[in-house]
């Protein structure tokens, strides 16, 4: 909100308010995200789902809003010293799309479908 000028007459005030939106800025994100453990608490499963509501580029454009669901699984313990986790981004294969700064020139860029990762964790010594 900018505040661009003010008159007082009497006890009468008159102000000329300019409401502005923001360019690159999301308005709205959401998340939902469900664990269960599995395996006396030593596996764990997770979903989550992701709003992103759509929103104005630098130039002028505009990006779609969109969803995710990701899912994700860790394990605690497995063997003496490692705790691993896979994970998949974006299971559904939802198209979207993120505006890049003002040094890119591009409107906006699609970012990547479905995408997995596995984090595997050592540690020092006897748990």
């Amino acid at each position: 909100m900018t505040f661009r000028s003010a008159a007082i007459l009497g006890d009468l005030r008159i102000a000329e308010i300019q409401i502005c939106s923001l360019t690159n800025r999301r308005a709205n994100l959401g998340k939902l995200e469900l664990t269960q453990p599995l395996l006396r608490r030593n596996l764990f499963a997770s979903v989550n789902a992701q709003y992103t509501s759509g929103m104005t580029t630098f130039y002028g454009g505009s990006v779609s809003p969109y969803s995710i669901v990701n899912f994700d699984r860790f394990g605690r313990r497995i063997g003496r010293h490692f705790d691993l986790s896979p994970s998949l981004y974006n299971l559904l294969n939802k198209t979207d799309y993120d505006p890049p700064s003002t040094a890119v020139p591009e409107a906006a860029i699609q970012q990547d479908g479905p995408t997995f990762r596995t984090k595997m964790t050592w540690h020092q010594g006897e748990r």
